[in-house]
């Protein structure tokens, strides 16, 4: 299991000796297959996804996808020049399945760019970079603390000048 916010890398361990029990257990009680802890969506919510398929008996759809076609999102980016989305932390969670992955896929079906702007992006593999027509942080070059950084006004004030930035200069930037 990936870290998750907040937990400690002791916490994740845990975490997930605690769902490969409940999973086994499952197993034993005869509600699942091994195979069904790898089912796409299983180990969403901290696991919840797999209780659902196996206690419930229950159909998982991406919820992103289930948002978009709620949205008329690929009728609205229809005629769009440019998407731009974004989280709090992007990173290789960011393409399994988050708001910013689903927007992506759309996105690319309709042939429009898509920019990744997130209050913090760790792109060490550089699948963000690959995927995404620009990838950037709001914060770029802050020094102040995530406390601050994380205030509406701040972070509204950072998107602005990110966004500005980038227009502005967008051409030059993907020259090199």
């Amino acid at each position: 299991m990936p870290p998750q916010k907040g937990a400690t890398p002791e916490q994740v361990e845990l975490l997930d000796g605690r769902l490969r029990a409940f999973a086994k257990e499952t197993e034993q009680a005869g509600r699942a297959t091994p195979e069904l802890a790898l089912s796409p969506g299983a180990g969403a919510a901290g696991g919840l996804g797999y209780a659902l398929l196996a206690y419930l008996n229950a159909e998982l759809h991406s919820g992103i996808d289930i948002m978009l076609d709620i949205a008329d999102f690929d009728a609205v980016i229809k005629d769009a020049d440019l998407v731009i989305t974004g989280e709090g932390k992007s990173d290789g969670q960011t393409l399994m399945g988050k708001v910013p992955h689903g927007v992506l896929k759309r996105c690319q079906e309709a042939n429009v760019p898509v920019w990744l702007l997130s209050g913090m992006v760790d792109d060490a593999t550089g699948r963000l970079a690959e995927n995404f027509d620009v990838v950037r942080s709001i914060n770029e070059g802050e020094t102040r603390p995530l406390s601050v950084l994380m205030q509406p006004n701040v972070a509204k004030q950072n998107l602005k000048e990110s966004v500005s930035f980038l227009v502005t200069n967008y051409h030059e930037l993907s020259m090199n």
